[in-house]
């Protein structure tokens, strides 16, 4: 796995963070989803963008950091004791990074 860092939720990472929850679901839910259910959920953060912002203000919100100070991953519980949102850039899935941010998160 790469050498990464887990800050707390920052702002200056909403659009960091939206791009690749979208990423993510176009590219890693195709075999478990239909292309209706993937647009309309890869769209959520374009279509409604201060819903999604209010969404990442919910809970704990843990951002997995590269090298370049480039947000990863991220992952959020809501309740305090509930994984709501887990999510990897395409690019870096399966080295681990989703099950580092779990276990930092709980």
């Amino acid at each position: 796995m790469r050498p990464i860092t887990f800050i707390n939720y920052s702002d200056a990472f909403k659009k960091q963070l939206a791009e690749i929850y979208s990423r993510s679901i176009i590219q890693l839910a195709p075999p478990f989803y239909n292309s209706a259910q993937i647009e309309m959920w890869a769209n959520y953060p374009q279509q409604y963008p201060e819903a999604f912002a209010e969404l990442l203000q919910q809970g704990d919100v843990i951002i997995a950091i590269d090298a370049h100070n480039h947000a990863i991953g991220f992952g959020q519980l809501h309740p305090h004791n509930y994984v709501s949102l887990l999510y990897v850039s395409p690019q870096v899935s399966r080295q681990g990074i989703g099950r580092a941010i779990y276990t930092e998160s709980t």
